[in-house]
């Protein structure tokens, strides 16, 4: 009987640990990709106002 419950705690713990890195791969994939929108979204307002500016032109 301890020989199953020592195997079931094993398989429990393993569980855990696989959930734990599948946490820290979700928290890493968010991490990487507000990265990621905190750079593009300057560069959008600055493309954007550009394009207003180059409209601005087009009607003078």
């Amino acid at each position: 009987m301890s020989s199953e419950s020592s195997v079931v705690k094993r398989l429990i713990g393993e569980g855990l640990m696989e959930e734990e890195l599948a946490e820290e791969s979700m928290k890493k994939i968010v991490e990487v990709s507000v990265a990621a929108a905190v750079s593009v979204v300057p560069a959008f307002f600055a493309n954007l106002s550009l394009t207003s500016v180059e409209q601005r032109e087009r009607v003078l």
